[in-house]
């Protein structure tokens, strides 16, 4: 059952990203105030040499950042439940504040292991001539940031993740 589940997780990851890639591509060029309006950021994107395929700019590092998360998000949350039951009396089911805290402890966890790949994908979408792809732009980062640099707007994000 569990490979089956990864293997639609990572499905549903990949179509997700590819679905998404230009709203996200958007969303974060208006958001660090690249363009003013989401017509100006759609035109930007479309109007340079690779037209179309423009709006796909950082969809590697996004399904690299997805596929991650997606996968450590089903195995945190099953463990910790799994944990959670353990410390119980015997069929006591779980209270929807467990389930709650369960899910921000998740969020939380996987964040944090997913932040540097999340810093990645918003650098290359705000500036993909800089950024050119998943292992460059870490290697940039690190050199330019240092390794703390990779974990910039961490705590910003793991509150978005754990709320999530």
């Amino acid at each position: 059952m569990w490979p089956a589940s990864l293997l639609a997780g990572a499905g549903a990851s990949v179509f997700t990203a590819l679905m998404s890639a230009p709203v996200d591509l958007i969303r974060e060029r208006l958001r660090n105030g690249l363009h003013r309006s989401p017509t100006a950021a759609l035109r930007a994107a479309i109007s340079g040499p690779k037209q179309w395929q423009g709006l796909y700019v950082g969809v590697i590092p996004t399904i690299c950042r997805a596929l991650p998360f997606e996968t450590l998000e089903c195995g945190v949350f099953g463990s910790l439940r799994r944990w959670m039951r353990k410390k119980r009396p015997a069929n006591t089911p779980l209270t929807a504040r467990d389930n709650l805290f369960l899910g921000v402890m998740t969020g939380a966890l996987v964040g944090a292991a997913v932040a540097p790949l999340d810093l990645v994908v918003t650098r290359v979408l705000v500036n993909p001539t800089r950024y050119s792809g998943l292992v460059a732009s870490v290697r940039t980062i690190a050199r330019e940031e240092g390794f703390r640099g990779l974990f910039a707007g961490s705590l910003q994000k793991l509150s978005r993740e754990a709320a999530a």
